[in-house]
């Protein structure tokens, strides 16, 4: 079985960094643990990792991607999804980034990738151990900087309490 790459996000702990009135804290505390709420919050976070990995081509410290490997390119599977394309994005097939999703616990949103094979691609990527194709820098794509996610917290939360989270879950 392969290893399970996760990105575990206290809500409490981000509520708490993200604003500084205790008064307000307060307040928002109990929206937090509403399940709307963190879908919302949730499926942010996971559009925000797979827009950056494969849009931006950056991992979650802002540290480019890197390239890829001249046996890597060469192989015949490159050559069949990828082409010419050289910009390392860590979306041969598409299927392991879109196959992150949010697990809603009480107070902890878990971003998991969904498929033992998918699991295995991304351990690959952040541990830079690519099976047949040898060793690769580290692309560490699971997760976003404290600055990010609270900023993307304070969002969604002002979505939700406005009630525009309806039309942006559908």
């Amino acid at each position: 079985m392969a290893w399970n790459p996760t990105f575990k996000i206290n809500l409490l702990d981000v509520l708490d960094s993200s604003y500084d009135s205790e008064e307000v804290k307060d307040k928002l505390r109990e929206f937090v643990v509403e399940t709307e709420f963190k879908q919302l919050f949730g499926q942010r976070v996971v559009d925000e990792i797979v827009n950056r990995t494969r849009d931006q081509n950056i991992d979650k410290n802002g540290k480019s991607l890197g390239t890829y490997s001249k046996t890597y390119r060469d192989s015949l599977i490159f050559g069949i999804y990828k082409g010419a394309d050289k910009s390392v994005n860590l979306t041969l097939t598409g299927s392991m980034l879109e196959s992150l999703n949010p697990k809603l616990g009480k107070y902890v949103i878990t971003i998991q990738l969904e498929g033992e094979e998918n699991r295995g691609k991304a351990q690959g990527h952040i541990t830079g151990i690519l099976g047949k194709f040898g060793r690769a820098k580290p692309r560490d794509f699971l997760g976003l900087p404290s600055g990010e996610l609270r900023s993307m917290f304070k969002s969604s939360m002002k979505d939700y309490r406005a009630g525009a989270f309806s039309e942006i879950l559908v």
